[in-house]
């Protein structure tokens, strides 16, 4: 039983983390739900004992993570913020708030390849097409 006890709260962060949209608290977040998936996972196929109640447990517990999967998504989508929503262009990532840093990679790029790097033409045009849209030229 504790180790069930123990999963639900490294899972409950989850829940939280729509509110709380910082960088660190979102990696906090998924590492606590990769370790509650861990503990319940195991908490349910290796701890029962092996006398019918052990093999309900172990035959329903896949049908409950999947349920709680699902209403998990839903109330993330439900309370996420849509990036799309807030981006003047339309078209995530593309917004204003991220050319500085598409601007920032692109000269990277452009100090590590060779003008004429098909890639480096690539993510010329992406960035030039600000919607996501890239015509290649072909050679």
């Amino acid at each position: 039983l504790p180790s069930w006890g123990i999963g639900v709260i490294f899972f409950l962060p989850t829940l939280i983390q729509p509110f709380l949209q910082f960088k660190i608290y979102k990696i906090l977040s998924r590492t606590c739900l990769g370790v509650a998936i861990v503990l319940l996972w195991y908490a349910a196929a290796c701890l029962p004992g092996l006398d019918p109640v052990g093999f309900l447990i172990r035959a329903i517990f896949p049908f409950a993570f999947w349920y709680v999967f699902k209403i998990t998504n839903r109330f993330r989508n439900q309370f996420t913020a849509d990036p799309k929503a807030s981006c003047q262009k339309g078209c995530y990532p593309f917004c204003g708030g991220n050319e500085r840093r598409f601007q920032k990679i692109l000269e990277e790029l452009r100090d590590r390849s060779e003008p004429d790097d098909p890639f480096l033409q690539f993510a010329e045009g992406l960035m030039k097409s600000q919607d996501g849209s890239v015509t290649i030229p072909e050679s």
